[in-house]
């Protein structure tokens, strides 16, 4: 079952914390999506077609960092939720 689906069955259930779960889930997801295109616009040279200022170019490896720690602190998130680190009984 999607984890968006099972976020939205869960919470019309009343189960909360598996449907937050499914949500995290589903969050984690679309960072990973993102963080993937841009690794892959970033490979195959793709860039707007005007850069507005020098800033604006090298802000690209910012948000590039930024979106890979995003990424592992939520995918470090839903672990320990699933492990029970955090005594949250799922």
């Amino acid at each position: 079952l999607p984890p968006l689906s099972a976020f939205g069955l869960l919470l019309g259930a009343g189960q909360w914390l598996p449907a937050a779960k499914a949500l995290a889930t589903v969050v984690v997801n679309i960072a990973a999506i993102n963080l993937a295109a841009q690794v892959v616009f970033r490979l195959k040279g793709i860039r707007p077609r005007r850069w507005e200022s020098a800033a604006h170019a090298t802000s690209h490896w910012l948000s590039l960092g930024a979106s890979a720690a995003l990424v592992a602190l939520l995918a470090l998130a839903v672990y320990a939720f699933g492990h029970g680190w955090l005594g949250i009984p799922w």
